[in-house]
């Protein structure tokens, strides 16, 4: 440890994404849905025009869907 007194200290946070392959889909519905299977279908629509993401995640991931 460099600093009992910053335990965080040379601590680099880093986000990774599993391949796709190794997503796990819950059979049930976790949460009530937000927006219509319709509305999300038409916003990926639009996000995929737009072409490619910079975040880093992988082509296709979302957060939370149904």
């Amino acid at each position: 440890m460099l600093d009992v007194e910053n335990v965080a200290l040379g601590h680099a946070a880093r986000q990774r994404w599993s391949p796709a392959d190794k997503w796990v889909f819950s059979e049930q519905q976790a949460h009530p849905l937000i927006i219509t299977k319709e509305d999300f279908d038409l916003a990926q629509a639009t996000l995929a025009r737009r072409g490619k993401r910079s975040s880093g995640a992988p082509e296709g991931a979302t957060c939370g869907r149904a």
